[in-house]
C-alpha cells in the first residue's frame, strides 16, 4: 500500500490560493537579499530547493538568472510553470521531487530554499 504524504496534499490543494497569502508581498525584497548574500551570479546555475509557486525562482529568471525549481508538489510546479509561462520566461524550470531523495547531474553553483 502507498503511503501518502499529507504536506503534498495540502499543498497541492492550497497552490490555487498560495500567491494570495500576504507573506507573498515580500518576494521582491527576500530576492534582493538573497542576490546580496549569496553573492548570486547571472551566469550560474541556481537551485531553489522547496520552489512552491515559484515566486523567488520567477523573480530571479526576469533578473536575468538561471533556475531550476524542484517542489514536491504538482499543484505548486503547475502554479509555477503558469507564472513563468506567462512571463515567457525561458531561463527557469521547475521539477517534481521530495527534496530529501533529489539527485541531479547538474552542478549548482547556489542553492536555497524560501518558503
Amino acid at each position: 500500500m502507498k503511503k501518502t504524504n499529507d504536506w503534498k496534499n495540502f499543498f497541492d490543494h492550497h497552490a490555487h490560493k498560495y500567491m494570495d497569502e500576504p507573506f507573498v508581498k515580500a518576494t521582491k525584497a527576500e530576492v534582493n537579499f538573497l542576490i546580496e548574500h549569496l553573492a548570486l551570479a547571472k551566469d550560474r546555475c541556481i537551485l531553489n530547493m522547496g520552489c512552491s509557486t515559484g515566486r523567488h525562482a520567477i523573480e530571479l529568471a526576469k533578473r536575468g538568472y538561471h533556475i531550476t525549481g524542484v517542489d514536491l508538489s504538482s499543484g505548486m510546479l503547475d502554479q509555477a510553470r503558469a507564472a513563468a509561462m506567462e512571463e515567457n520566461l525561458t531561463t527557469v524550470s521547475f521539477q517534481q521531487a521530495d527534496a530529501t531523495c533529489f539527485i541531479t547531474d547538474i552542478p549548482f553553483e547556489r542553492a536555497y530554499c524560501v518558503c
